[in-house]
């Protein structure tokens, strides 16, 4: 269960971090089953994005918010990924950088092994957005 996997994945990096901030998680998953070949970047994806959320998003804050947002499009045949947070944020650039920092890289590896893209959207804190179709 995907939504399981999130919720622990979550608190042990919340414990792992140990961080002196009360950190809300706000969860919507959509039940679906997914092939090793999409939980495995999927779960190295989340992993580097609440761990960057952990390390820098709320230092100095007594709390916070985890945004993990997990939908599926019909239409458009698409699963839609928003992860992030509502901490001190990120240049909206950095997705589009040649080079970035490594956390940075490995999102966009994690994508591209997805066949996915991946969107910085302009909002507080840092919340990316990333697109990836199905597979059978």
């Amino acid at each position: 269960d995907i939504e399981d996997y999130i919720v622990v994945l979550t608190n042990d990096l919340i414990d792992t971090y140990s961080i002196n901030c009360d950190v809300f998680l706000d969860l919507k998953i959509h039940k679906t089953k997914f092939t090793i070949d999409t939980l495995i970047p999927l779960g190295l994806l989340l992993n580097e994005i609440i761990s960057n959320a952990l390390k820098y998003a709320f230092v100095g804050s007594p709390k916070g918010k985890m945004t993990i947002h997990l939908s599926w499009d019909e239409k458009e045949n698409t699963y839609t990924l928003l992860a992030g947070d509502n901490g001190i944020g990120m240049p909206l650039d950095s997705v589009e950088k040649e080079e970035g920092n490594l956390g940075m890289e490995l999102i966009k590896v994690f994508v591209t092994q997805l066949d996915g893209e991946v969107q910085l959207l302009d909002q507080k804190g840092t919340m990316f957005q990333v697109k990836f179709p199905p597979r059978v």
